[in-house]
C-alpha cells in the first residue's frame, strides 16, 4: 500500500487575516470590497434587473442589503471578493408565515392571494 495514495494537504483558512465585513461601512474601508460592489452594480445594470421609478403612493419599499463572501482557491489563497445585493423581502415572508399559522390555530378563513 505504500506509495499508492497521496497525502492530503489541509489548509487552515481561519489563519487568514482578511475577514468578510458585516456592515457597509466596514466594506467601504477596503478597496477590494468596493470593487466587488461596483462589479455587482454594473452586472445588475447590464442585465436590466430593475428600473428606477418614482414610488407609487400606496406601495411599500422593500429594502436591500449587501452580503459579502470571500472565494478561495484550492490552495487556500483568496480567489476573489464577492459582493451580492439582496432584497430584504424575508421580513414580509416571515409575517405571512406567522399569519397563516395563527389563522390555522384560530380556525379563521384566510383569503389567499393569487
Amino acid at each position: 500500500m505504500h506509495g499508492i495514495t497521496k497525502k492530503k494537504t489541509i489548509f487552515d483558512l481561519s489563519a487568514t487575516k482578511i475577514s468578510t465585513p458585516s456592515t457597509l461601512s466596514q466594506a467601504l474601508k477596503d478597496s477590494n470590497w468596493t470593487q466587488a460592489m461596483d462589479l455587482e452594480i454594473a452586472a445588475l445594470h447590464k442585465n436590466h434587473t430593475w428600473d428606477l421609478v418614482d414610488q407609487p403612493a400606496a406601495v411599500n419599499i422593500i429594502g436591500c442589503k449587501w452580503v459579502y463572501k470571500l472565494k478561495h482557491k484550492p490552495d487556500g489563497s483568496i480567489d476573489r471578493y464577492k459582493a451580492r445585493l439582496v432584497a430584504k423581502g424575508y421580513i414580509k415572508l416571515l409575517a405571512l408565515i406567522i399569519l397563516k399559522h395563527l389563522v390555522q390555530l384560530l380556525r379563521l378563513p384566510l383569503f389567499e392571494s393569487s
